[in-house]
C-alpha cells in the first residue's frame, strides 16, 4: 500500500462482521496486522477497520463508521458511501496537478503517525503519512491522495491492459486544456499517436478522448463530448 502508484477502494459499511465473514469464505488475502478488524480513529471517533487485496494487487479498505441515531429499517443497504485513494510519490505535488484541473483540495502539510493506522494498513508502527483530500466535481466522489514516509516504497508502473492498473474517467470541458496542465505537471499522453482520438457518440455526434497516464501511474480517461446542437 504505501508504494507509489498503489490504489485502495475505500468502503464504509454499517457492519464490517458480516463482510469480513464473506472475504475469508473466498480466502481474501488480509493485509491488517492480525487479520482481523481494528479500531481506527476516525476524526475525533472510534470506527474498525480492515484492509483486504483483491485478485489483482487493488487494496480495499472496509470501514464500520460508529453508529449514529437510531438502528436502520431492515433491508437497508451495508455500504453507506466510498471513495478512492491513491499512494503517490509525493502528496503536496500531485494535489498541485489536480488543483489545475479544478478540484478544490486540502491537505495536512505535517506528516502524522497513527499505530492503529497501520496497523490497519500492515504497515509497521512508526511510518508516517499525510493526506490531501478532494472531491470530484457533480460526482459525489471523494479523491484522496496518501503518502508515506519511513517505510520502504517502490514505484509501481504498468500498462492500461495490465492487471492491476487503475484508471479514473473524467469528463472535461476542454480535453485539450486539461491534457496540457497534466503534461505540465509530469502526465504523458498514452493515446496512439499522443493526442486525442475521436469516438462515435449518439445521434451522429463525436466524443473527443484521449488517456493520459498521471506521474503516480493512475490512467485518466479524459471525455470531451460534442456541445449539444
Amino acid at each position: 500500500m504505501q508504494d507509489p502508484g498503489a490504489f485502495t477502494l475505500v468502503v464504509l459499511v454499517r457492519d464490517i462482521d458480516t463482510v469480513v465473514e464473506r472475504l475469508k469464505k473466498i480466502g481474501a488475502l488480509v493485509m491488517t496486522t492480525g487479520g482481523v478488524p481494528v479500531p481506527v480513529p476516525l476524526g475525533g471517533a472510534s470506527g474498525r477497520g480492515i484492509v483486504v487485496k483483491d485478485p489483482d494487487g487493488h487494496f480495499v479498505e472496509i470501514v464500520q463508521l460508529p453508529p449514529a441515531g437510531d438502528a436502520p429499517p431492515a433491508g437497508t443497504p451495508n455500504i453507506t458511501a466510498v471513495r478512492v485513494r491513491l499512494t503517490v510519490d509525493d502528496a503536496g505535488k500531485a494535489m498541485r496537478q489536480y488543483q489545475q484541473l479544478g478540484l478544490a483540495a486540502t491537505m495536512n502539510v505535517i506528516f502524522d503517525r497513527s499505530e492503529p493506522l497501520m496497523k490497519m494498513f500492515g504497515l509497521k508502527p512508526d511510518a508516517q503519512y499525510r493526506v490531501a483530500t478532494m472531491d470530484v466535481p457533480t460526482s459525489g466522489l471523494r479523491f484522496e491522495l496518501i503518502e508515506f514516509k519511513g517505510v520502504d516504497r517502490r514505484t509501481v508502473t504498468g500498462n492500461i491492459q495490465d492487471p492491476g492498473s487503475t484508471r479514473m474517467q473524467l469528463q472535461v470541458r476542454d480535453v485539450d486544456a486539461t491534457i496540457d496542465a497534466l503534461k505540465s505537471t509530469g502526465g504523458a499522453v498514452v493515446s496512439t499517436g499522443g493526442t486525442t482520438v475521436e469516438l462515435p457518440g449518439r445521434g451522429g455526434a463525436t466524443t473527443k478522448v484521449a488517456i493520459v497516464r498521471d506521474p503516480n501511474n493512475l490512467f485518466l480517461v479524459l471525455l470531451q463530448a460534442a456541445p449539444r446542437s
